[in-house]
C-alpha cells in the first residue's frame, strides 16, 4: 500500500502550483521518459491496468495552460509531480 498526497498553494511571484506526492513504487528518468509517451505503460510488478494516457494527457493539459509540469522519482521511494501556473495564466480575485 501507498499514500498520496495532494496540495496546492501560491507562489510568492502569483504562480500557482500543484503538487501530487506518492510513497508508490517509483520510477527512473528512462521510466518517466517512456511514461510521457502515449499509450505506453511500464512492466512494474503492480498491474492496475489502464490505457497508459493518464500521464501524456496530463502535460498536454498542462502544456495547453501554459504551466509547467516537473516529475521528479525513486525507485522504492514513491514520485513528486509538481504543476506550476505562471502568474499570468492565474486569474486574481
Amino acid at each position: 500500500p501507498y499514500t498520496t498526497l495532494f496540495r496546492s498553494g501560491v507562489g510568492d511571484n502569483g504562480d500557482v502550483l500543484i503538487r501530487v506526492r506518492d510513497t508508490g513504487i517509483g520510477m527512473s528518468e528512462k521510466e518517466i521518459a517512456e511514461a510521457l509517451e502515449p499509450f505506453r505503460q511500464l512492466h512494474t510488478t503492480r498491474r492496475a491496468g489502464g490505457t497508459g494516457l493518464g500521464l501524456p494527457l496530463t502535460k498536454a493539459l498542462v502544456e495547453a495552460n501554459r504551466a509547467s509540469l516537473r516529475i521528479s522519482s525513486a525507485k522504492r521511494e514513491g514520485t513528486l509531480v509538481e504543476v506550476v501556473f505562471p502568474p499570468t495564466r492565474v486569474l486574481a480575485e
